[in-house]
Order: structure tokens, then C-alpha cells, then sequence
């Protein structure tokens, strides 16, 4: 994908929709060996750069697009499953700044999809930014922007030991 940002999802066989990632500018997506897994969803104007099957290069281009893409999930992964809700918060701030977004950025997804993809509650989300902002790690900008201040702060939180962390006071949400 050259501009834009893609949502993943996965849909139940009862009509449920789940969050499994976001895809950036420069992230590959679609890129299945069976039939698709999940559904994709344009969140903003995109522009789609596709793989030629046909070009000498285009097996190393495509097992290139396919580990990068395995990365992508694998760090997904760990972001969603092995956290309090306020260090995937904090994670998934530091990962979209770290994934090309910048230290002040919009977020490109509503914060339902945010909720969703991270397991929690929109109010859940929004207490966690303003303990964030509170404690110097973001500033909260008008238009709904985010600004990473204290960086080294917020990848504290995403660190955190759960039981010790100030921001630990929602429960999780199961999605089973």
C-alpha cells in the first residue's frame, strides 16, 4: 500500500466483526497463500500498489511483502494478548508512532476500532489517554490528535508489571 490505512478483519460466521490489525503505508496486506482470512476495510483514501506474479523479481518482492507481514502479525499478536489494557494503549501509541505516523498524529481509526482491535471499551480508552496525558507521556491536541511527549515514558507503561502499574484499573474485555 503506498498512502493510506487499512483495517483487518475477521468475521464471524454469526456476522461478528473483529479487529485483527491495521495496515500503514508501506505495509503489505492481502498477500494469502489460501483463500483470504480476513476482510479489509479502507479507513482512509488509499492508494494500492499490486505485485506482478509474472516479473523475474516478483518471488523475492513477494516473500519480502510475506515476512514483513508475518512481523506485522506476530508483533500485533503480542501487542493484543500478553497486556493490561493500559499498556496496549500505550504499545499501540508507540507502534504507530514507530510504524511512520510521527510523535503527532491523528488517529486514522475511530476509537470504537481502536477498542476493538486492542480488546477494551471506548470509555476504557479514552481514561487511559487522559491518565496518559495527566502524567506527562501525551498531550491530547485539538482535531483528536495525539503528541508523544515523554516517549521514554509512555514505553515505561508499555513495560509495566500490571499488578504495579498505576494505569492497570480496568478489567480486560474477552472478545471469546
Amino acid at each position: 500500500m503506498t498512502t493510506g490505512i487499512v483495517a483487518e478483519c475477521k468475521i464471524s460466521i454469526d456476522g461478528d466483526r473483529r479487529l485483527t490489525g491495521f495496515r500503514l503505508p508501506g505495509e503489505a496486506f492481502g498477500v494469502e497463500i489460501e483463500r483470504y482470512s480476513v476482510t479489509s476495510e479502507a479507513l482512509t483514501d488509499c492508494v494500492i500498489s499490486l505485485f506482478p506474479t509474472n516479473a523475474p523479481a516478483a518471488n523475492a518482492r513477494l516473500f519480502a511483502a510475506m515476512a514483513r507481514q508475518l512481523k506485522r502479525v506476530r508483533s500485533d499478536h503480542l501487542l493484543t494478548t500478553f497486556r493490561s489494557v493500559p499498556e496496549r494503549i500505550a504499545a499501540f501509541l508507540v507502534d504507530l508512532a514507530d510504524r511512520g505516523m510521527g510523535e503527532c498524529f491523528h488517529f486514522p481509526m475511530a476509537r470504537s476500532d481502536i477498542a476493538d482491535f486492542l480488546g477494551t471499551t471506548e470509555p476504557t480508552i479514552s481514561r487511559a489517554l487522559a491518565e496518559l496525558e495527566r502524567r506527562g507521556a501525551i498531550k491530547r491536541r485539538p482535531r483528536g490528535r495525539i503528541e508523544i511527549m515523554d516517549r521514554a515514558s509512555l514505553t515505561q507503561v508499555t513495560q509495566g508489571d500490571a499488578s504495579h502499574n498505576p494505569l492497570n484499573r480496568e478489567p480486560e474485555i474477552s472478545h471469546a
